[in-house]
């Protein structure tokens, strides 16, 4: 039997897993909703209403954009039948593979869109990748799903060991769901216990553990509604429902006894879990360790974030512009900035990197155009002086390029480096 037959053939034996393909399909059913209501896909990959923000390592998404407004839309809806039919399939064993194979083109159809434009991205997006890539590609499927959750969390908590996640300043000037403006700083506290200790408890066998930290998640992700609308909780309601399944339907492996006891931290912390168990959480684990061998601040510089996970770690607040320069020696101060700016992205050098790219392509055919500089500064919460992030001359004779694996020379990081530093231009 082949790996994919492997694969195919543990989710038809589950039933847990064959409800849990189900929820699959869902998440996509969610992200059609938040495509549709809250971040507008099809306004985004339209670029007559804009320009387009390329992910670092897709640079020339521009040259993709030959479809029209109502073209994206179809395929927005396509999108939303394709998701749907894959749940269905789920619904019948005989139908199982064809199923297996759906997901898998379904999450091939959702990067295509995705990929288009770096303002699409969200946290929601990285941990439905993770979670369908072990669902479609890795053995004992429970037990790593179940691993890999309390994993989501545990990282996203050590995240928020700053400043401005403790104070609730993180939190943009609105506050969850129920909570008096006087307790946020408490409940940041509280969060981070969550995610930091009481996460654990997801694996326990007593149900007075396990239902006492799935209640406190369940309203934690309730009272995040206004921070974040209805897309991330639903996605992460979706993913948990794997500790439901588990718990409360048979375990075919574990009757065949060819795994001997529900997931627990004894046997993860004693080296007895499956080995796919250890290869999934140390590949997830480097991951989120990518961001600190970049010099700086991930959450202010950007590099490395794409590879982990990322949370309301730090409040920045940043401003670019572009000074254009003329052939008859005049210069004209332009702000730079785009539509539809999630607050992650907001102050990421590499969505200023990727306008001053598309002004590249468009400014030379504009008469009488020279060159243009680019300037972009930030400030952290508590900080009372702008510091210069990219202050780079004639930006388009400079040729340069996003680097995914090392530091970007044209992202300052000298923290003495303030914007008054750029008058030197």
């Amino acid at each position: 039997m082949n790996f994919i037959q492997k694969n195919v053939e543990e989710i038809r034996q589950d039933p847990a897993l064959r409800i849990y393909g189900i929820m699959m399909g869902c998440l996509h059913i969610l992200t059609f909703f938040h495509w549709k209501l809250t971040i507008p896909l099809v306004e985004i990959l339209d670029i007559s209403q804009g320009p387009a923000v390329c992910w670092p390592f897709f640079e020339d998404c521009l040259k993709w954009r030959v479809l029209s407004t109502g073209a994206w839309r179809n395929i927005l809806w396509g999108y939303l039948a394709f998701a749907v039919l894959t749940s269905v399939l789920f619904l019948k064993i005989r139908l199982i593979s064809l199923a297996w194979w759906s997901l898998v083109f379904l999450n091939l159809f959702k990067s295509a869109l995705l990929f288009q434009d770096f303002r699409l991205q969200l946290n929601p997006h990285y941990m439905t990748f993770w979670i369908t890539f072990v669902f479609l590609f890795i053995p004992a499927k429970r037990r790593v799903l179940q691993y890999l959750v309390v994993f989501f969390y545990f990282f996203a908590g050590t995240l928020k060991f700053t400043p401005e996640w403790i104070s609730g300043a993180a939190l943009l000037d609105t506050k969850p769901l129920g909570v008096p403006t006087s307790l946020i700083p408490a409940a940041c506290m509280y969060v981070m216990m969550l995610e930091l200790i009481f996460i654990w408890g997801l694996l326990s066998r007593k149900n007075w553990i396990f239902w006492g930290v799935l209640v406190q998640i369940i309203i934690f992700h309730v009272t995040s509604w206004p921070l974040v609308s209805f897309f991330y909780p639903m996605v992460m309601y979706s993913i948990l429902s794997i500790f439901l399944l588990s718990r409360y339907l048979a375990d075919p492996a574990r009757l065949a006894q060819t795994t001997s006891q529900e997931v627990s931290l004894r046997l993860l912390f004693r080296g007895k879990e499956a080995n796919e168990v250890y290869a999934v959480l140390i590949t997830f684990a480097l991951f989120q360790c990518v961001p600190y061998f970049f010099p700086g601040t991930a959450s202010i510089s950007g590099e490395g974030r794409l590879f982990a996970l990322h949370v309301y770690d730090a409040r920045v607040e940043c401003k670019a512009s572009v000074i254009v320069h003329t052939t008859s020696g005049q210069s004209h101060n332009f702000k730079l900035t785009a539509p539809y700016m999630v607050p992650r992205i907001a102050c990421d050098p590499a969505v200023y990197f990727s306008l001053g790219k598309d002004l590249c392509r468009r400014l030379p055919q504009k008469a009488g155009y020279k060159s243009f500089d680019l300037h972009m500064s930030t400030r952290r919460w508590g900080e009372q002086k702008f510091r210069a992030m990219i202050d780079q001359h004639d930006f388009c004779r400079a040729n340069l390029h996003y680097d995914l694996w090392r530091h970007n020379a044209w992202i300052i990081r000298d923290p003495n480096y303030t914007e008054s530093a750029t008058a030197k231009h």
